[in-house]
């Protein structure tokens, strides 16, 4: 092997070995909000709001990024009399009007998905704002529970981009370098 393959191979290691150390690792973070005791709604249009934190569990703004999440809330009914045998809530997420969610409360919980908004808003600040409205009949709010997928390590810090230019140029220098010589 000369001396131009034995130089281009290296540099392609190297390179390929520098992709390797800084690509973004797969991450998950998780939130749980619960209020000190669960919230009444018995009030029309009566509204709670609340903030997950994802910054708390491991969350670096800047630096980590997610890419989806999706959210549950345990509201119940409250199995009261026959005269509130309906009960519906209107769910506010970040983002535009179809973004929210207008749910019938039964015995199980509420699975919402994410929003553009809600993305942007994890990313910017590491925190989802939920508001829920009462629309009819009386229930209680538990417990509510996000799950955000995404990278850690999404940026890709400088010395390692300067290291990977550095080793693409001498590898194109590599592969001139005999040309040059004659």
């Amino acid at each position: 092997m000369n001396y131009k393959n034995r130089f281009s191979v290296l540099s392609l290691c190297l390179t390929c070995l520098l992709l390797i150390i800084t690509a973004p690792v797969h991450a998950n973070w998780t939130d749980t909000y619960t209020p000190d005791s669960p919230v009444y709604f018995n009030t029309c249009f009566e509204s709670y709001g609340y903030l997950h934190d994802i910054t708390d569990n491991g969350f670096d703004v800047g630096v980590d990024r997610a890419t989806s999440y999706s959210l549950s809330i345990n509201l119940r009914d409250d199995a009261g009399y026959f005269a509130d045998w309906i009960e519906v809530a209107y769910i506010d997420l970040p983002g535009a009007w179809w973004n929210d969610a207008i749910v019938e409360i039964d015995y199980s919980n509420i699975e919402l998905d994410f929003s553009i908004a809600g993305i942007a808003a994890l990313n910017s600040s590491g925190q989802l704002s939920v508001t829920i409205t009462r629309l009819c009949g009386d229930f209680y709010f538990y417990e509510s529970f996000l799950d955000v997928q995404g990278e850690e390590n999404s940026t890709v810090p400088a010395p390692g981009t300067l290291l990977l230019i550095s080793t693409a140029i001498l590898g194109f220098v590599g592969l001139k370098w005999p040309l040059l010589r004659y």
